[in-house]
């Protein structure tokens, strides 16, 4: 079985590489994820089909997303951002050395570089999940379909 172990990127000129985590620290982030983006996206299409059968679609993007960006603001709390990032830090190795021994020093008057290794981290550890929820979404459809016509028979 092969496994991918880890990624490398540079960004502003630091090298990160970012290894996987355990399964369990990855699920309970992909939670906390849900939790702070699930409701606003949610609200967002919500938002869009509303003034898309309006047909005031271009109003709907916008309005949908600010609405969106408020509801993520809302339920983002400092602890969990500071959770999240502490345990990526925990698997990444920067200009080679520990992440989590030179956090401070690293991001230190530098937020968008933190922001965009945070980006990067997720992406390693998340990208096989999102490559097959296209797939996923597909079969839920399908038996969906299956049981609203097994309904409609009986």
């Amino acid at each position: 079985m092969s496994q991918r172990t880890s990624e490398k990127t540079t960004i502003e000129g630091v090298e990160f590489e970012v290894f996987m985590l355990d399964p369990f620290a990855a699920d309970s982030i992909l939670h906390d994820l849900a939790h702070i983006l699930g409701p606003s996206v949610g609200d967002w299409f919500g938002a869009l089909a509303k003034k898309e059968l309006s047909g005031e679609k271009s109003a709907g993007i916008q309005e949908g997303l600010a609405g969106a960006v408020g509801g993520i603001f809302r339920r983002l709390e400092h602890s969990k951002t500071k959770q999240i990032m502490e345990t990526l830090a925990s698997v990444t190795v920067c200009d080679g050395g520990k992440l989590k021994d030179t956090y401070a020093i690293t991001f230190q008057g530098r937020i968008g570089l933190m922001y965009k290794w945070a980006g990067f981290a997720l992406k390693v550890q998340y990208q096989d999940f999102f490559d097959s929820a296209p797939a996923v979404i597909d079969q839920l459809k399908g038996l969906l379909a299956a049981a609203q016509s097994e309904s409609q028979i009986t």
